[in-house]
C-alpha cells in the first residue's frame, strides 16, 4: 500500500510508471548562478539582398552545419543563409497550389542524421522533405493538421489539435503516417502562446503543451522522462479557462499558463511562459530561477527566446528587430553611452531600419 502511494502513474502514457520529478522555480536570486549558464555568444547578420531574403517574423531557426535556415511565418517560407549571413534561397519557389507545393507552413525541423529540412504545412496537409539547398525531395500526404514538427534520429514528433485536446504524436522517418499517440491534455480553444510548444537541440527533443506545466523529454519514438516544473503563479483551473479567452486573459494576466520555447541542455532548462520572463532551471538540483533577461556579451537583450535547433550543440537564441537596435543607437547617443565591445559597436552603428532582425546565438551549458 506504501509503495502503491509512491507511485504516480500516466494515464497518457501507460507504459511509463515512475515517480515525477519536480522542478521548484524562484525569484530569489541566490538559488541559481546564472552568469555561467550561457556561452560562446555570436551574432548573426542576415543580410538582405532583394526582396526574398527579407525576413517579416523568424518563428524558429535551424541550424546546420554550413547553413542557417530561418522559418519566416509572416512570409510563409523557410530561407537558408551561409555562415557568413549571406542569402543563398528560399522555399518561394515551392509556394504555390500544385503537386509538390504549399501555400501555408506550420512549422519546420532541420533532420541532422539525414541533412534534411522538414516543413509541416496546413494547405495541403503534408510533410515536404526537402534537400539542403532547399529543394523538394518527396511530400507524404498527412490526413488531419498538424501544429508542429521535430525530427531526431529515426523518429517524427508532431503535435496536433484533435477534436477536444492536443496530443503528441510520433512516427518513424520510414513509415511516416503511420502515427501513434504519446501524450494529450484537454485544448482550451482561443488560449494558445504565440512561441512554440516543442523544440530540439543535441540530442534532446522536448515538448510542453498548453495548460500543462510537464516537460516531455522524448526518445526513440516514445516518451524517455517527464519533469513537472513548479511555478508560482502558475494557473491550472481549466474548466475556468474554457470561459473564453478574451476574459480569461485580462482576469489572469500576472499568471502563468504556457510553457513555451524551451530550450535544455543535459543540465540546463530554459524557457518563457506567457509572461515576460526567462526561467532558467538547473536539470541536476531541480531548481529554477525566473529572470527578466540573461547575461550575455552582446549590449542588446531579450526576454523572448527563439527556438532554435542544431544537431550536436545546445542552443539558446533570441531576436533583436531592426528598429530596437535603432533605437539603441539614437539611445547611445543621446546619453553619451560607449558601446564597449568593439565588433557589436560596428554593426550597432552601421545598422538601418530596414535591414533584418539580428539574431544572438549561444550555446548552453
Amino acid at each position: 500500500m506504501f509503495i502503491c502511494c509512491l507511485t504516480l502513474v500516466v494515464s497518457a502514457c501507460s507504459s511509463l510508471t515512475t515517480i515525477m520529478p519536480q522542478m521548484q522555480f524562484s525569484r530569489n536570486e541566490g538559488t541559481i548562478d546564472c552568469s555561467n549558464v550561457l556561452y560562446d555568444c555570436q551574432i548573426v547578420n542576415f543580410r538582405t539582398s532583394g526582396t526574398e531574403s527579407i525576413l517579416g517574423n523568424i518563428a524558429r531557426l535551424l541550424v546546420s552545419r554550413d547553413r542557417y535556415y530561418v522559418l519566416d511565418s509572416k512570409e510563409k517560407k523557410v530561407v537558408s543563409f551561409d555562415k557568413n549571413g549571406c542569402f543563398e534561397r528560399s522555399t518561394e519557389q515551392l509556394m504555390g497550389r500544385g503537386a509538390g507545393e504549399y501555400s501555408s507552413i506550420m512549422d519546420a525541423t532541420w533532420d541532422n542524421s539525414d541533412k534534411k529540412v522538414y516543413l509541416l504545412c496546413d494547405v495541403p496537409h503534408q510533410i515536404m522533405i526537402l534537400n539542403e539547398d532547399l529543394s523538394l525531395n518527396k511530400c507524404v500526404a498527412l490526413e488531419f493538421l498538424a501544429n508542429e514538427i521535430c525530427v531526431m534520429d529515426d523518429y517524427i514528433y508532431i503535435t496536433r489539435t484533435n477534436k477536444d485536446k492536443i496530443e503528441v504524436l510520433s512516427c518513424r522517418k520510414d513509415d511516416i503516417g503511420k502515427f501513434r499517440s504519446l501524450y494529450s491534455v484537454e485544448d482550451i480553444p482561443g488560449l494558445c502562446g504565440k512561441g512554440k510548444s516543442m523544440n530540439r537541440s543535441g540530442n534532446l527533443c522536448y515538448v510542453c503543451l498548453p495548460f500543462d506545466n510537464r516537460v516531455l523529454f522524448l526518445n526513440d519514438g516514445g516518451i524517455e522522462k517527464m519533469i513537472e516544473l513548479n511555478i508560482d503563479g502558475w494557473y491550472e483551473n481549466r474548466n475556468s479557462a474554457k470561459n473564453g479567452p478574451r476574459e480569461f486573459m485580462e482576469t489572469h494576466n500576472g499568471e502563468s499558463w504556457i510553457v513555451q520555447n524551451i530550450c535544455a541542455s543535459d543540465s540546463i532548462i530554459l524557457f518563457n511562459t506567457n509572461l515576460p520572463n526567462i526561467y532558467v532551471g538547473n536539470m541536476n538540483l531541480m531548481k529554477g530561477v525566473v529572470r527578466q533577461i540573461l547575461p550575455i556579451s552582446f549590449p542588446i537583450v531579450e526576454s523572448e527566446i527563439l527556438p532554435a535547433q542544431e544537431g550536436k550543440k545546445y542552443l539558446y537564441a533570441y531576436c533583436i528587430p531592426a528598429e530596437s537596435i535603432v533605437r539603441y543607437k539614437e539611445i547611445c547617443k543621446e546619453r553619451g553611452i560607449k558601446i564597449k565591445n568593439e565588433s557589436a559597436k560596428e554593426l550597432i552603428e552601421s545598422y538601418d531600419a530596414n535591414k533584418n532582425p539580428l539574431v544572438v546565438i549561444a550555446e548552453i551549458k
